[in-house]
């Protein structure tokens, strides 16, 4: 296999600097990004993209190996960074949605019916849900899915909720003109509490950004939503699988059939700025996954989440920390 051109995109690409599930603060560059994704057509990570002016990145997302070491190298003239590896969930569209279901131990069968039946009792006895994916729907799909990601740990602590700003809107809509995206939104009585933004790549539908309002979550509307949509997936039979993206969850690990190890790989071009971004988000990643495991260990996770959430705005900022790390 080599090198395809045609694979990379030109875009933003954004480095999180997170320390638990506390995104500090964010680091833009102007790179470009090859999707490897779970099937279809492959970049080969052995072969180091050129940049062009104005380019300071490239980044292979998904690179699905578990044999590639963490950590940053030099390859001439560039350096390749490769944070730590993630499982990428996905679920197996083939068959049918009853086979699919027998996957599940009975209990765990058991208890996503009876989430079913609370939901729709709650909601008067119907299930009100929808998708959206024309053009002209893109502008409901967003104005309800920020109402629902506003109220959202992902936006209140993590900045992670659905983009709010107009070029992803507009960005919505280019891939609506070519059948590239989804919206669904599950309604409780007229108030959307649950939403999955979802994009299709190669055979594929990739979960984007997803949320529930934390109200209603002894309703489990973010299971429900996902229940539903599986359902329908099995039968349109559009897709060959369902990819969850990056991350590991119990909700995904629950509706999975399967996963892959796999890596993002990030080919920076040599600056004494990016050399400093690197090492730090390195190092945090590093503190970050053994405090979080010492947290665990000792039953405190959950109250120190709470607690770094408080003092976000310290003045401790990470700006400080990268013009020290720039310095040395």
């Amino acid at each position: 296999m080599t090198f395809v051109s045609s694979l990379w995109q030109e875009r933003n690409i954004q480095l999180d600097f997170v320390l638990g599930e506390l995104r500090l603060t964010r680091v833009n560059f102007r790179g470009m990004v090859a999707n490897n994704g779970l099937f279809g057509e492959r970049v080969v990570d052995s072969v180091v993209p050129e940049l062009p002016p104005g380019i300071d990145v490239a980044l292979i997302q998904a690179n699905p190996s578990s044999n590639i070491a963490t950590g940053y190298e030099d390859l001439g003239h560039v350096f390749r960074y490769v944070p730590p590896h993630y499982d990428r969930y996905y679920v197996d569209l083939s068959g049918t949605f009853a086979d699919y279901l027998t996957k599940f131990q009975s209990k765990s069968r058991y208890t996503v019916r009876k989430k079913l039946r609370r939901f729709t009792t709650a909601s008067g006895g119907t299930l009100h849900w929808r998708e959206y994916r024309l053009p002209e729907e893109m502008t409901a799909f967003h104005s309800l899915a920020r109402t629902i990601s506003a109220t959202t740990q992902q936006e209140r602590q993590l900045q992670a909720g659905i983009p709010s700003r107009q070029s992803f809107l507009d960005e919505m809509r280019s891939l609506a003109e070519k059948d590239s995206v989804r919206g669904y939104v599950l309604f409780l009585g007229e108030e959307p509490v649950s939403y999955m933004h979802c994009t299709a790549e190669h055979e594929g539908l990739l979960s984007g950004y997803v949320g529930y309002n934390p109200k209603y979550k002894a309703l489990s509307p973010g299971v429900v939503l996902q229940y539903l949509l599986l359902e329908r997936l099995f039968s349109q039979k559009s897709f060959r699988f369902l990819d969850f993206g990056w991350g590991s969850s119990q909700h995904k690990r629950l509706f999975a059939t399967g996963w892959v190890t796999c890596t993002d790989l990030y080919y920076f071009r040599k600056t004494r700025r990016n050399y400093a971004i690197v090492k730090l988000h390195s190092f945090l990643e590093r503190m970050s996954s053994r405090t979080a495991a010492i947290l665990q260990m000792l039953g405190v996770k959950s109250q120190m989440r709470e607690l770094l959430a408080r003092f976000r705005d310290s003045v401790l900022t990470m700006e400080l920390l990268l013009t020290f790390t720039t310095g040395c």
